[in-house]
């Protein structure tokens, strides 16, 4: 614990003395451990994703992924990859959520990171402003249907 004499502080490092290095070894472990968890097969199986052929022929899995509060789904194509895990789009049609979604974060690292580039096309399942790779969907006519009837 540091003690204040005249207004400072006595006994403690400047912030970037202490911190800096201690947060490139808690990178490089956060980092290491995303390796072990990938690399592992019973943890690698937690992405496995349902493709939209299965949501289609499965109401009980669409429901499941499509009636949470906080989802936004929107049939986009990315125009701009801004910087590492984020992406401009534009929103050809929204099924759920705001009509016009002009931005999205996407995780980038562990078994289900995904990376955007641009033209590419999807239907995002947006939470919280991130999709993964088990959020983006290739934009059947089958499936756009079915979040037709679901608008």
């Amino acid at each position: 614990m540091a003690r204040v004499s005249r207004g400072k502080a006595v006994g403690v490092r400047p912030l970037n003395s202490v911190v800096r290095p201690h947060m490139g070894h808690f990178v490089k472990v956060l980092a290491a451990a995303a390796v072990v968890v990938a690399a592992t097969p019973g943890v690698s199986l937690a992405c496995s994703c349902a493709p939209a052929e299965a949501l289609i022929e499965n109401p009980q899995l669409f429901a499941k992924f499509y009636d949470r509060p906080e989802l936004v789904v929107v049939h986009a194509r990315v125009t701009e990859v801004v910087r590492e895990g984020h992406a401009k789009i534009v929103t050809l049609e929204s099924f759920r959520g705001p009509k016009d979604v002009s931005g999205i974060g996407f995780v980038t690292i562990g078994p289900c990171g995904t990376q955007l580039r641009v033209g590419e096309e999807r239907v995002f399942f947006v939470y919280g402003g991130w999709i993964n790779h088990c959020s983006k969907f290739e934009p059947a006519p089958a499936f756009i249907a079915l979040l037709r009837t679901r608008k």
